[in-house]
């Protein structure tokens, strides 16, 4: 027989407070920051490319 304590557990849909907020933190932050130099690399390889189809120049694409 089982006690009432025994099969008392946290339900799957509760969530639990991070062990450590702040490495969560560095890590939301980290990703963020990957992503604008990610987004700032495609534009610069592409700018090139843009401006030869729009037969432009880079200060025209400004």
């Amino acid at each position: 027989m089982s006690t009432r304590a025994e099969r008392k557990s946290t339900p799957a849909y509760v969530r639990t407070v991070p062990e450590n907020p702040a490495r969560t933190l560095l890590t939301g932050l980290s990703l963020g920051y990957f992503m604008v130099l990610l987004d700032l690399t495609i534009v610069t390889v592409a700018l090139p490319g843009i401006g030869a189809d729009l037969h432009t120049g880079l200060s025209g694409l400004q």
